[in-house]
């Protein structure tokens, strides 16, 4: 039996540990596309939830503007009306934006890259 020497462990190592990093890449890589794939899957929610918002909400505002203005007697009444509350809506909207927009979606990115480090952590403390 040959006994090995030096450069057998070496080639050995290398190959092993070459084999290690190609893993390792391609558990990054899974788990890129696993987050990428959930930002991605949440994004594209949100926005055909905000779509059909949109749509209902301007047909819901599109008869009260036509009920204020039949209410007052003059259809522009209404729509000016309505377009009073929008525009301080949009007001409040753009003052409070970090609030409403910035911050949730600051945090929604955090949880879904973040997801396995975050539940490896809880679960460490939990079994302390």
């Amino acid at each position: 039996m040959k006994e090995r020497d030096f450069d057998d462990y070496y080639k050995i190592l290398k190959r092993d540990f070459t084999k290690y990093i190609e893993l390792k890449i391609d558990v990054f890589k899974l788990e890129f596309i696993k987050a990428f794939s959930n930002i991605y899957t949440k994004i594209i929610t949100i926005w055909v939830v905000l779509l059909v918002a949109l749509i209902v909400s301007i047909f819901m505002l599109v008869g009260l503007a036509l009920y204020l203005g039949q209410l007052w007697g003059k259809p522009y009444l209404g729509f000016f009306t309505v377009a009073g509350i929008f525009f301080l809506i949009a007001l409040i909207f753009i003052l409070l934006r970090r609030v409403f927009l910035t911050n949730p979606i600051i945090k929604t990115f955090v949880e879904t890259l973040f997801e396995n480090k975050i539940d490896k952590e809880q679960q460490r403390k939990f079994n302390k």
